[in-house]
């Protein structure tokens, strides 16, 4: 993949054209927590969302990689292989863009702000 080209204006260097193939970061998020309480259930509470839609975002996950992440059983779930070596991974990323943030918000304290009406 060839390196994204950068513009300079006058807040810095910008992305110009960046292709990433990556998932939607909501079904990362559902992912994780599917995996960590093996149970589509307890993370859609956790998530705020429906079983039906955490299955729905693992279905699309898996659909997309063209490989099942979870075995599905009558006794909940259990990760496959391909899961267990995404689990680590995506937990990584996730940390990444969440002290990303952090960082970025940090960034903004104790700056005066100027409010016009």
């Amino acid at each position: 993949m060839p390196a994204p080209r950068l513009r300079r204006r006058s807040g810095g260097p910008i992305l110009q054209s960046m292709t990433l193939h990556l998932p939607p970061i909501s079904s990362l998020r559902l992912f994780e927590a599917a995996a960590r309480h093996l149970s589509f259930k307890a993370a859609a509470t956790e998530c705020c969302v429906t079983p039906s839609a955490v299955s729905h975002a693992i279905k699309g996950l898996e659909e997309g990689f063209g490989v099942d992440l979870f075995e599905r059983g009558p006794r909940g779930l259990l990760l496959t292989g391909a899961g267990e070596a995404y689990l680590p991974e995506v937990r990584r990323a996730l940390a990444l863009l969440s002290a990303a943030g952090e960082r970025v918000a940090g960034r903004g304290k104790g700056r005066p702000v100027a409010l016009s009406a």
